[in-house]
């Protein structure tokens, strides 16, 4: 009978921890085998930072590349991973704006096409770009220029 209970309450947890794995918070970004690690983190369910572990912290601050101190403390790490977020939705905002500006403005897009790189260094390279550029002053054979000048 205690172990039926005992099969019970472990069924009850599995059941929890199912339920839990299914409402991972949206700001967890770990993409690691959280099983394979000394002490085993699980998923946070929470949105605030403040209701994660230290662990759970220290995985988001490294899977975001974060140069925190080792010995930093909890709640400076919830505070710099809410700086975090803060300033990425204000850069994503800027971007929008801008994107959004150039388009109702009539400016011309540039778009960068696939050898576009390729010619502009063509360009720089060319025989009559070099002769132009000789032209403008300080004259220097292709030689002296490529030993140092």
């Amino acid at each position: 009978m205690a172990r039926d209970a005992k099969r019970k309450a472990d069924d009850v947890a599995a059941a929890a921890a199912s339920k839990k794995a299914a409402t991972v918070s949206s700001k967890w970004t770990v993409t690691i085998n959280l099983t394979a690690l000394k002490r085993p983190v699980h998923p946070p369910t929470s949105e605030d930072y403040n209701e994660w572990s230290l662990d759970q912290l220290k995985l988001e601050c490294t899977a975001r590349k974060l140069n925190v101190v080792k010995n930093t403390k909890k709640v400076d790490r919830a505070m710099i991973l809410d700086a975090w977020d803060a300033n990425k939705g204000s850069v994503e905002a800027l971007l929008l704006r801008q994107q959004q500006q150039t388009k109702g403005g009539g400016g011309v897009e540039y778009k960068r096409t696939k050898g576009c790189m390729f010619r502009l260094l063509n360009v720089l390279f060319s025989d009559h770009f070099f002769e132009a550029f000789l032209a403008t002053g300080n004259q220097l054979s292709r030689e002296e220029i490529d030993q140092g000048g």
